[in-house]
């Protein structure tokens, strides 16, 4: 499928997009972390990750890699940032292949082109959910935490507990998959974490690691232990770990 003197390519398998795309992801390994993430869990088939799968890449005529997007479930279509001419031939492509995706991330600039391009061609509406600030730490912070208490690995001993964070979660943040599934998930593959001070405090999980940097997500910290510190400081040690395990940021 060409437009103008751009083209795109569909993928049978995220193993093929990744090896065409991986040094445009690698540029922007930070910020395109989702979409590293979906993919390398597709090729590695991770549980997290389900059909209807879809990879692209758009290119000019050098080849030079311009966009790249994939689709799973449940995260839905997540894009690179783009241009309006990328963003109608992954529209056309991704109609083609599955139809309308529930979900569309990426930046908001990308987001928008390609929502616009969606509804324009007949989609239901989307409605804007959430939009996050990324922020890269590339050292280990000090340790400045006035915060008591240590940061261990949560064990099945907690399961009962980091359920019911999340469900809490889930309450009080609604997500497009659930929070109390992700938790036992990472839980099972001691991705999950736990500040203890008296009792377990504050969970976090880290999350889509790639070739150089891992993230930390889904910090939940009960009602009754807001406020004095904990998720801090849990973030901070989350922070220092994974930079002293050799990942050169954390996002």
């Amino acid at each position: 499928m060409t437009s103008n003197k751009y083209q795109i390519r569909s993928y049978d398998s995220a193993a093929q997009f990744l090896r065409d795309a991986d040094a445009f992801l690698t540029a922007l390994e930070d910020s395109y972390n989702s979409l590293c993430t979906v993919a390398m869990g597709a090729r590695d088939s991770r549980e997290s990750f389900s059909p209807p799968f879809w990879y692209g890449t758009v290119t000019e005529g050098n080849n030079a890699i311009l966009a790249c997007a994939v689709h799973a479930s449940p995260d839905g279509l997540i894009s690179s940032d783009l241009d309006s001419g990328s963003a109608s031939l992954i529209v056309e492509s991704v109609v083609s292949a599955l139809g309308w995706p529930k979900r569309i991330s990426g930046t908001p600039s990308a987001v928008l082109l390609l929502a616009d391009r969606f509804e324009f061609i007949g989609a239901p509406k989307y409605d804007s959910h959430k939009e996050w600030t990324i922020y890269r730490i590339d050292s280990a912070p000090p340790q400045t935490s006035t915060a008591e208490g240590f940061l261990r690995n949560a064990t099945e001993h907690d399961e009962d507990l980091v359920r019911e964070w999340g469900r809490l979660y889930d309450a009080e943040k609604p997500a497009f998959t659930s929070i109390e599934t992700f938790f036992a998930r990472k839980l099972e593959r001691n991705e999950l974490f736990l500040w203890e001070k008296d009792g377990a405090r504050t969970a976090l999980a880290m999350s889509g690691k790639t070739r150089s940097g891992i993230r930390i997500s889904a910090v939940y910290t009960p009602q009754e232990s807001r406020g004095m510190g904990f998720a801090s400081a849990a973030t901070a040690e989350a922070t220092r770990r994974a930079i002293s395990d050799g990942f050169r940021f954390v996002t």
